[in-house]
């Protein structure tokens, strides 16, 4: 067990990507892992394929889910496990030669629980990466050569699912997959949180994520809804969110309407400030949107930002500012 890393990897339906994704991992510079995949409910060749590869290197053991879904399948392969480190890995991805040494190295030098990532580079073999994923990218590269992961933390997941490491034993001592929340990647760095892990990041790109029109992100319905607000609000609520302190939601976009709705689902009860003078004195979900300027009749406004494009962020931010109140304490960007 001792220096044995454990990589759990779900799959299904990624019997284009798969082979690729295992030579990728065949090829690690650490050669003392173990690689759990389990299989949940592929109608193609893909746990053919793995099999076959299974049959040529013991390290590599696949298993079926025994119920529906990445969550339960992630939780019941995790229960197999020997290794002393943990890390993810998904179907369609590659892994950089180094990846696992990099991570490991990262943990041994660690003195205190921690989580130890990396950079990331999607790429597409079809067609153009998706804007949108190569605004994440870019993101999670920026937050980790600034070591900010803590900072913006209901913008989006700061640390990406399948490029991470940790100690088996810190895992276990949060909870491991034993969770029933999706996104399960954004649980779990809310986990980290609570828990005051430390986050590391190598400056190399440790994991390269491939972009194609069936991957889950694109069409499992658990992640179709990109804003998370679900999961975010639910956290704000333990962290953050304090009742004698006045509830803004700056933005009547259509980001801005979600999360109105989401909160008023989660029973809450914010006041709506727009700079659209078209839109102010309007009602919309039975509250009245109001200039920027309410915000100084609030005593101590906790306001959440739901305004994706960044020159109106930075803006917004600079207001903020203005108004004597402080990011990530007194406001909180809830967009990307």
């Amino acid at each position: 067990m001792k220096n044995k890393i454990t990589i759990v990897m779900p799959f299904k339906n990624t019997q284009k990507y798969i082979k690729t994704c295992i030579e990728s991992i065949l090829i690690q510079s650490h050669r003392n892992f173990e690689l759990l995949a389990v299989d949940d409910h592929s109608s193609d060749d893909s746990y053919k394929i793995i099999s076959e590869f299974a049959k040529l290197d013991p390290r590599i053991k696949v298993f079926k889910n025994p119920s529906k879904g990445i969550l339960p399948g992630l939780d019941y392969v995790y229960s197999q496990k020997s290794g002393s480190y943990i890390t993810r890995m998904d179907s369609d991805d590659i892994m950089p030669q180094n990846k696992l040494t990099e991570l490991k190295n990262i943990l041994d030098s660690s003195k205190v629980p921690t989580v130890a990532t990396g950079l990331v580079q999607y790429f597409c073999d079809e067609n153009k990466i998706g804007l949108g994923f190569v605004r994440y990218q870019n993101w999670l590269n920026e937050i980790s050569k600034k070591s900010s992961h803590y900072q913006d933390i209901y913008t989006e997941c700061p640390v990406a699912s399948p490029c991470w490491m940790m100690y088996s034993k810190d895992y276990d001592s949060i909870g491991a997959y034993q969770i029933k929340t999706y996104p399960e990647d954004y649980d779990l760095f809310y986990r980290w949180y609570q828990a005051k892990f430390e986050i590391k990041a190598s400056q190399k790109i440790l994991h390269l994520w491939r972009d194609h029109q069936t991957r889950a992100s694109r069409n499992d319905p658990n992640y179709l809804d990109q804003c998370f607000f679900t999961i975010k609000i639910k956290y704000f609520k333990k962290f953050h969110y304090k009742r004698e302190r006045p509830l803004v939601v700056w933005g009547a976009g259509p980001k801005g309407k979600k999360l109105i709705k989401e909160l008023q689902k989660q029973n809450l009860q914010p006041q709506w400030i727009c700079e659209n003078p078209k839109k102010v004195g309007q009602t919309i979900y039975d509250i009245q949107l109001k200039d920027i300027n309410f915000i100084l009749s609030l005593t101590k406004p906790i306001i959440l930002l739901a305004v994706s494009q960044k020159n109106s962020l930075n803006l917004m931010y600079k207001q903020l500012e203005n108004f004597h109140l402080k990011a990530n304490e007194d406001f909180f960007n809830f967009v990307i």
